[in-house]
């Protein structure tokens, strides 16, 4: 299958320390992946060394099938997390002009900028400077400024930062839609609930180096503890069996936590025979969230 933006065995170093070590990641058409790790594990220099504004020390970088240059960048959509928009220039102005540099004719631009302008209510701010916004508005300017001219790969650093929830759902059903078209995202972000609602794959990173790349069902199933919540009527002595490890009481229920390796059977057979009581059963799948803490308990422990 084509990558998207592929790198291979790439380390930089600032100084004396390494922001990323031997990384390899391939990134896939059509896919949402969450770049996830603690501050400085190497995100940011991820991004912009898969863009070509950072060079590796060692390694090789693919991005669109070809060099990091300017004509693979076009094609690219990115927010940074420091902007670095142009202060003095008005709303309206500035995306027509990235509209043209990214080979739109103006009348095009003009139309693609006026919607935008419109999605994210900045019609009313399209003549003034960006400077005179708020960081919401600029935020939103530069989100608008990264999707307007439907590109390949979007890159995007902590990106709802400063919406209000209207226009976070608006950038996640844009990223979506982007996705479900053939666009590859990736989203570098520590909001982890709203990363587990979009993201389709998690990469981990901890000190400069992957620590989890993998779809993230399958990584949420295999952190999965053997632990199911059940919620029944009347007594529940009934749940306790060979399988169990440990028993939890709840408002209305129980938790239950199998031996490790231990099947299930079992307790699904015990809990048919009071089928007229029992209200649920189900499996208590890991959050993204747990994943992540997960992650970090086993970084300490090694």
């Amino acid at each position: 299958m084509a990558t998207m933006a592929r790198l291979q065995g790439v380390t930089r170093t600032f100084k004396q320390v390494t922001a990323i070590r031997d990384l390899d990641l391939a990134l896939e058409p059509g896919r949402i992946y969450g770049l996830l790790g603690p501050n400085g594990s190497g995100k940011t220099t991820t991004l912009r060394t898969m863009l070509g504004l950072i060079e590796p020390d060692r390694g090789q970088v693919e991005l669109l099938g070809g060099p990091p240059n300017d004509s693979a960048r076009a094609r690219v959509g990115f927010v940074p997390e420091q902007r670095g928009l142009p202060e003095t220039s008005r709303v309206e102005a500035c995306l027509v002009f990235v509209g043209q540099m990214r080979g739109f004719s103006k009348a095009q631009a003009r139309a693609r900028a006026a919607d935008w302008m419109e999605r994210f209510d900045l019609t009313e701010k399209a003549g003034q400077t960006i400077k005179t916004l708020s960081n919401g508005q600029q935020q939103k300017v530069q989100i608008a400024l990264a999707l307007m001219c439907e590109p390949e790969l979007i890159l995007m650093d902590e990106p709802l930062a400063a919406l209000d929830p209207e226009h976070q759902d608006l950038v996640t059903d844009q990223l979506r839609s982007a996705a479900a078209a053939g666009a590859t995202v990736v989203l570098s972000t520590h909001r982890l609930h709203e990363a587990q609602t979009l993201i389709d794959h998690v990469l981990m990173m901890h000190c400069g180096e992957k620590v989890l790349d993998r779809p993230l069902q399958e990584a949420l199933m295999d952190a999965f503890d053997g632990t199911w919540r059940i919620r029944a009527d009347g007594d529940l002595g009934w749940v306790k069996g060979p399988e169990i490890a440990e028993v939890a009481t709840m408002d209305g229920g129980a938790q239950v936590t199998l031996i490790p390796g231990a099947n299930v059977a079992g307790l699904f057979a015990r809990a048919a025979k009071v089928a007229d009581r029992l209200r649920a059963i189900e499996a208590v799948i890991p959050t993204l969230h747990d994943l992540y803490m997960i992650q970090a308990e086993a970084r300490r422990a090694a």
